[in-house]
């Protein structure tokens, strides 16, 4: 028999209590994380998410409380009745007990209790300092019939995002191991892990030799990195990657498209950094091993509903500014719209 689990808001004292009947789990606690949605549940006109992921802020009420938010959790509000599309404003619910008007804010992670991030550990920023402004916009030509913005004349936000380089979005780097003359690593080999919450993101690997100084001519190939799937699709198979430099300077990663991370967990090892070039003599330089995405968090993506079709196609999504919403298409017609990737249905 499957557990049955219940919120409860007890307004006398103001607390929210969690109560369940049947089940085989020892631990309420388990039982809840296995039965959680990835998709939100609500009565809009009483709970409305006003942080959504990919967001690190504090947020103040209108009664002057801070809230902090992190990336990969959101913020949602209970408070009194209000129309579709009303956000955080004053409007409360009432505690018979207290006599006093309230309002209830959540602070919760990713419905699928996954991160936000692709992969963890997130590394370091590849090209650090340097965002941009996400500008996005939506074409529309379907019906909307939706309890998000209308994708009409386009939804702008203004979330930092990392710049996108050499067709790279969120470029982090792993490892790095070098001979340099300024940094602390060394030409030793090392080892590590990271896992894949995200692959609908198109996640891959780049390294990047670069020699510096002394004669990086032949044989001068940087170190090699290893990755092995622990578990996921990719499963005790291994991807072996090199980015030799021999004459001339890299100016940018080699990216290996050919291998697309599937959700799992990896482990990598290199090999120690080749620091000998022509002649025998030593060669300056370091190899950097990092992860990064195809695909931007948010994408423009082609809803199509084809001629032979003879019912409306309802299509949903979380928008560019974090909002669950949906439309529908009618028969022999289509819809350009712009979503968090990965979440169209």
């Amino acid at each position: 028999m499957a557990r049955r689990v219940s919120y409860k808001y007890r307004e006398t004292d103001s607390t929210v209590w969690i109560s369940g009947s049947g089940g085989t789990s020892a631990s309420i606690a388990t039982d809840v994380r296995a039965i959680k949605d990835p998709s939100a549940v609500f009565d809009n006109n009483y709970n409305v998410r006003i942080v959504g992921l990919n967001n690190t802020i504090g947020y103040t009420t209108g009664e002057g409380q801070t809230i902090p938010v992190s990336s990969s959790e959101e913020l949602w509000v209970y408070r009194g009745y209000q129309p579709v599309g009303a956000g955080d404003n004053n409007a409360y619910q009432y505690n018979p007990f207290a006599h006093r008007p309230y309002k209830l804010y959540s602070v919760v992670t990713t419905q699928s209790g996954f991160p936000a991030q692709s992969w963890l550990p997130s590394g370091s920023v590849l090209f650090p300092g340097e965002t941009i402004v996400l500008s996005t916009t939506s074409e529309f030509t379907g019906t909307y019939s939706g309890d998000g913005p209308k994708p009409t004349g386009g939804v702008t936000t203004s979330q930092p995002v990392p710049i996108t380089q050499f067709e790279m979005r969120d470029a982090r780097v792993l490892e790095e191991v070098g001979n340099p003359t300024t940094q602390s690593y060394s030409i030793e080999g090392v080892s590590g892990s990271f896992e894949i919450f995200h692959p609908e993101r198109e996640v891959y690997p780049f390294l990047w030799t670069r020699y510096v100084g002394g004669n990086f001519n032949p044989p001068a190939e940087g170190a090699q990195f290893v990755i092995r799937a622990q578990s996921g699709d990719l499963s005790g198979s291994a991807i072996s990657l090199v980015h030799a430099q021999e004459g001339s300077v890299n100016n940018e990663p080699l990216k290996f498209i050919n291998n697309s991370l599937p959700k799992g967990i990896y482990s990598y090892t290199s090999s120690i950094f080749d620091n000998r070039g022509g002649n025998n003599s030593v060669a300056y330089g370091s190899t950097v091993f990092g992860l990064y995405n195809y695909y931007g968090t948010y994408v423009k993506y082609k809803a199509v509903n084809d001629a032979t079709s003879t019912v409306d196609m309802k299509v949903q999504y979380t928008a560019s500014n974090l909002t669950s919403s949906f439309f529908t298409i009618a028969p022999d017609s289509e819809t350009i719209f712009t979503a968090l990737a990965g979440t169209p249905s």
